[in-house]
């Protein structure tokens, strides 16, 4: 189970660069420390979070002008210190399960119910009850969950684990986070000297004895085959913390848009003999539906969503003249 956390109105923090240039990744990495200061201050720690964030600033900065892009960085930095992995039992019901023998005698019910097999379950309520029966196996796969598993928390992302989390489980965040430092460092002169000083700027590099670089570089190795799939726990980990870096950029930074100019609109209203006014009208509207930005890419995807269209509506010249008749967008298929 994969959840994007909640956004909460940060309006105020975008950048407000009052030209038409794309922030820089020094103006973003400020901007992302602003961001998540609201989390910290959640979990009341904003004061450490002010102190690490502080601290780490120049590191950072020196990676942006070196061609990193520091604000991601500073992005998987930041979740992995404020993420927490909390089992499910401690949060259900409204008042935690704090009787470890309760909970025990509960999770060994329910997983001897559910290895009777779904149709013993549904057997048992007969065939006039079966959607009742359905709901009841259903349920106990869910209560086994609350009862054994845990769900990782941090400010960008929440996932859900099937088993109860314990410190090598915990290793797993810490790793997906090792693993997006040094593909971010990638071509950097002693990137995973650098890696360390990231870490411990957080206090997120494990202990251990002898150099803790050859411990970064040898852990790098033994990931990369989970690290590149996809499927797999560390794989998800990585994607989602990239994915929600993206997210994240383009609510804080949005990059300018580059309209499409009037000529071709022009042109494009010519092809399908309608009014440029016509045409453009559908445009802005085709962008607020899909949605699209009003740009290259939103032009293309609404050419492709008319040319359906009209297929789908008796061809070009019958869907010419519903765009003529028309008041409203045409419909949005794709």
């Amino acid at each position: 189970m994969v959840a994007r956390r909640p956004r909460t109105s940060r309006e105020g923090k975008r950048v407000d660069r009052g030209t038409n240039r794309p922030a820089s990744d020094s103006e973003l990495s400020r901007l992302v420390i602003g961001y998540y200061r609201d989390e910290a201050e959640r979990q009341g720690v904003s004061n450490v979070y002010d102190e690490r964030t502080q601290g780490v600033l120049p590191r950072i900065e020196d990676l942006s002008r070196r061609g990193v892009e520091s604000a991601f960085v500073l992005h998987v930095l930041i979740c992995t210190w404020l993420g927490r992995l909390t089992p499910n039992w401690q949060t259900w019901p409204s008042q935690p399960l704090a009787a470890p023998g309760t909970r025990r005698a509960m999770l060994r019910a329910v997983r001897t119910l559910r290895r009777l097999g779904r149709d013993t379950i549904v057997g048992l309520f007969g065939s006039s009850q079966e959607e009742r029966g359905e709901r009841f196996h259903t349920n106990l796969s869910i209560l086994e969950q609350l009862l054994s598993g845990g769900t990782y928390r941090s400010p960008a992302f929440q996932i859900g684990r099937a088993r109860s989390p314990g410190a090598r489980q915990q290793e797993i965040y810490r790793r997906a986070c090792l693993a997006c430092l040094m593909t971010a460092l990638t071509g950097q002169p002693k990137r995973a000297v650098e890696v360390v000083m990231l870490l411990k700027s957080f206090d997120l590099l494990p202990a251990g004895r002898g150099r803790r670089s050859e411990w970064i570089k040898r852990r790098h190795r033994l990931d990369a085959r989970k690290r590149d799939d996809r499927l797999s726990e560390l794989g998800t980990l990585v994607r989602l913390l990239k994915t929600t870096f993206d997210s994240l950029k383009e609510h804080l930074a949005p990059e300018p848009i580059k309209q499409v100019s009037r000529e071709r609109l022009v042109r494009q209203a010519r092809r399908w003999r309608v009014p440029v006014a016509v045409y453009e009208r559908h445009f802005h509207e085709f962008c607020g539906l899909a949605p699209a930005k009003a740009n290259a890419e939103g032009l293309r995807r609404l050419e492709a969503n008319l040319r359906m269209n009209s297929r789908i509506r008796g061809g070009r010249e019958k869907y010419r003249k519903l765009l003529l008749e028309s008041s409203t967008s045409p419909t949005t298929t794709e």
